[in-house]
């Protein structure tokens, strides 16, 4: 009977003896009917497939998976410090956190504020927003909106469009998928077409994500901002990153 890791493309053991050099790895049998490959404090490159083997006149196999988990880790050196920010200014925080499965990141305010990514059209989630739009020509021009990307418009949560015609657009219930840039594109026939692009930005109490940009920071930002960490392996981690922001002007 032999062992083989395919991962590493190794053979492990054949009969009673250990081929790897890896310590860990030890085999035992019950009076060489069941044979048992242990592995003693597992780490995460012990993952993957294995075979065990029957020499008989016609070779037998088979195959098992080992799934190894690793808690979350948020590593320092690759994530943000504290930062002191000029008002005004953008700043960018990172979080760089390791495990198996890989963890999701996301971001809080370690108060009851939300999160402002920037400041062109920000709205609270879960609030409405109205656009307008007034364009003027001779016939009159018609007013369509879109967005700036492949997705669609969200009039509500039961009803979204690829354009919307019409000088005024109303969104209710804004979620961070309604963030991004919308174009008001005016036309009546004669050239040229004229656009104008709006960005919507959503005030979050959380964000996903390893990185956290923020545009014209001000001194509402300031504040500790805490990176959490989880993979649904506990324990989940985080790490608190304090924004200080610089409100003097020379």
């Amino acid at each position: 009977v032999a062992w083989m890791h395919f991962e590493q493309s190794a053979i492990l053991t054949v009969a009673n003896h250990v081929i790897t050099r890896n310590p860990r790895i030890s085999v035992s049998h019950d009076k060489h009917k069941t044979w048992f490959l242990h592995i003693s404090n597992i780490q995460e490159e012990d993952k993957g497939r294995y075979m065990c083997q029957i020499n008989t006149v016609t070779a037998k196999t088979t195959y098992g998976y080992l799934h190894v988990v690793v808690p979350p880790n948020i590593d320092d050196s690759l994530s943000s410090s504290d930062v002191i920010v000029r008002e005004g200014a953008n700043v960018t925080l990172s979080c760089h956190a390791t495990g198996s499965p890989p963890p999701v990141i996301k971001w809080k305010r370690d108060d009851i504020a939300k999160i402002n990514i920037n400041k062109t059209h920000a709205v609270r989630e879960g609030a409405n927003v109205t656009l307008s739009c007034h364009a003027t020509g001779s016939p009159p021009p018609v007013i369509k909106w879109k967005r700036d990307d492949i997705a669609k418009i969200n009039i509500n949560k039961t009803h979204a469009v690829s354009e919307f015609e019409g000088p005024v657009l109303e969104m209710t219930r804004i979620s961070r998928l309604d963030m991004g840039a919308y174009l008001c594109i005016a036309s009546n026939n004669v050239p040229p077409t004229v656009s104008k692009r709006i960005k919507v930005s959503v005030d979050l109490s959380e964000f996903e994500g390893p990185v956290l940009e923020m545009t014209r920071i001000s001194r509402l930002d300031m504040g500790a901002y805490l990176c959490i960490a989880s993979n649904n392996v506990p324990p989940t981690v985080s790490k608190r990153i304090k924004v200080s922001v610089d409100c003097k002007y020379i």
